[in-house]
């Protein structure tokens, strides 16, 4: 389960209340994986080191600034707006 997974999990039942419960958990990770969005966003601003997957978006604008990230963006690793084309084998190796 990623930590996107998890998080909606916890909304869904009624266990996150608001971004303050998502940050402050997420502040208990070693290491996030997400895509870029919002969620994304709010652990980085926990500086949590992070594997972030980017598709049709700007890797280079929209990545969190933080000092232990390893971006995978689909468009220059397979030269391909589909983030699906990044693999698993892509992320664990990061891992």
């Amino acid at each position: 389960m990623t930590c996107n997974e998890f998080l909606n999990d916890l909304d869904r039942r009624g266990l996150i209340f608001d971004s303050t419960d998502r940050e402050a958990l997420s502040k208990r990770l070693d290491k996030a994986i997400s895509i870029d969005n919002g969620i994304m966003h709010m652990i980085g601003l926990a500086d949590i080191p992070m594997i972030v997957l980017f598709g049709p978006t700007n890797s280079k604008k929209f990545a969190p600034k933080i000092k232990n990230i390893d971006i995978l963006d689909s468009k220059i690793i397979y030269n391909s707006n589909d983030i699906q084309k990044i693999t698993e084998d892509d992320v664990l190796s990061l891992l």
